[in-house]
């Protein structure tokens, strides 16, 4: 029910970048049993809602059809001009919550469609994070990314010492995180969102399963 529920909801939005997260995550579930069921349902339930309502899609197809703002509506040319700022605020960047007004004078200076909007962001957390803070802070912020990451895979066998709903865990976080950074990596205004620290969260949470006192190991019991 979810599944379909999420499935007619981004149809309606007409949000591209929704749609291919969503597809990812399903594609991601078949490669792990526990979570293969969901995969295959949720294509399932793809090709009937394409049988029984096609007209729902229209306002996606639509969107996947337009050309405004150039490639990747228009973010080439945000990327672009937020790599200028930072070329220029190299160590310091222009200060938290000074990003968007500072980078409406570099995008003006690249083209004027964006004239009547100057809180634009750079569309890429990244890019966002490096032009507020600098070289710093962008490093700090990739660390934290990196950690998360690298903890989620480097204690994930403890998972499979508990029962199996647990178990299940990482499958299925696993699929949706490479849904969620699909959209994470072009959203604006993204950097500092709740979800994205849930999701940090989320994946340290195997870390979390080790005994007090035990050696901090993948190995451990």
């Amino acid at each position: 029910f979810f599944i379909l529920c999420t499935l007619g909801l981004v149809a309606l939005s007409g949000s591209r970048g929704s749609s291919i997260s969503l597809l990812l995550v399903l594609l991601a579930f078949f490669f792990h049993k526990p979570m293969r069921p969901f995969g295959i349902v949720g294509v399932i339930l793809v090709a009937g809602l394409l049988a029984v309502a096609p007209g729902i899609t229209d306002v996606l197809v639509q969107r996947f059809q337009e050309h405004e703002g150039g490639d990747l509506g228009g973010r080439v040319l945000l990327w672009h001009a937020s790599l200028l700022l930072i070329r220029d605020n190299l160590w310091t960047g222009v200060g938290i919550g000074n990003g968007p007004s500072e980078l409406h004078r570099y995008i003006a200076s690249l083209t004027s469609t964006y004239a009547h909007r100057p809180d634009v962001p750079s569309h890429s957390p990244l890019l966002e994070v490096a032009v507020e803070t600098g070289l710093l802070g962008i490093f700090l912020y990739a660390s934290a990314i990196i950690l998360a990451v690298w903890q989620f895979f480097w204690y994930r066998r403890r998972l499979y010492t508990r029962d199996a709903m647990i178990a299940g865990y990482f499958p299925l976080l696993l699929g949706v995180s490479v849904g969620y950074f699909a959209s994470w990596s072009k959203g604006g205004g993204m950097d500092a969102h709740p979800t994205f620290f849930i999701l940090l969260g989320l994946l340290v949470f195997p870390a979390g399963l080790l005994t007090p006192g035990k050696p901090r190991s993948p190995d451990a019991n």
